[in-house]
């Protein structure tokens, strides 16, 4: 009777691996479809501008938009959009010291586009977090930031502006208490009160966070 050999009995079986890493093959797909994923991106996002530019303009009517332009002096005009253009450039500090506290460094370029891009369609669309949102993450994911990166830029930018509605309702009671109070048809107290304690949350959140 024929006895097994040692070596046959100490033969290994080659067990497939499962749960490993994924195939290259899946990362080669994303790599090669990139340009794909931009333009779908760019053209929800300017479904979203349209749509925006759809709602606000509704109630509009254009022969009456043509007259009071008309009847506007150009000084007005030129004011009016040097506040704008001011406006957007103070809007772009968010952005710069957002990244700041991410330690994220990206070109100039693209600050100024992702801040521009995301402050315009997030006021028109609204829902500014998540629209304009969605405008700085595909950005700045292509220059070169990480994902959390981006999620603390967003989330600092969210923070600062409420911060600074909450410290302009404070200051805009305390100085007008008694004519919203009139207006409102209440006591100034508990206004005062409101106001106190806006400006106590909003000094503390800038010391302490």
């Amino acid at each position: 009777m024929l006895k097994p050999k040692a070596s046959d009995t100490h033969s290994k079986v080659a067990i497939p691996a499962v749960g490993g890493p994924p195939s290259s093959a899946r990362l080669e797909f994303l790599g090669s479809h990139r340009p794909l994923f931009f333009w779908l991106s760019a053209l929800v996002i300017l479904g979203l501008a349209l749509w925006g530019l759809e709602k606000s303009a509704k109630g509009i009517s254009c022969h009456a938009l043509e007259s009071a332009l008309r009847g506007t002096p150009m000084s007005a005009l030129l004011l009016a959009f040097a506040a704008t253009a001011v406006s957007y450039a103070a809007l772009l500090g968010y952005d710069l010291s957002g990244l700041r506290y991410a330690r994220a460094r990206p070109a100039l370029s693209s600050v100024f586009l992702a801040s521009f891009c995301g402050y315009a369609i997030g006021n028109a669309v609204g829902f500014g977090a998540f629209s304009g949102g969605a405008v700085r993450y595909r950005i700045y994911t292509a220059a070169g930031l990480s994902p959390g990166q981006i999620v603390r830029v967003i989330v600092f930018i969210s923070a600062a502006l409420g911060i600074g509605l909450a410290t302009i309702a404070g200051l805009g009671l305390v100085l007008c208490a008694h004519r919203v109070s009139r207006m409102l048809g209440t006591s100034p107290e508990p206004l005062f009160a409101a106001a106190s304690l806006l400006l106590t949350v909003a000094t503390a959140f800038l010391l302490f966070c």
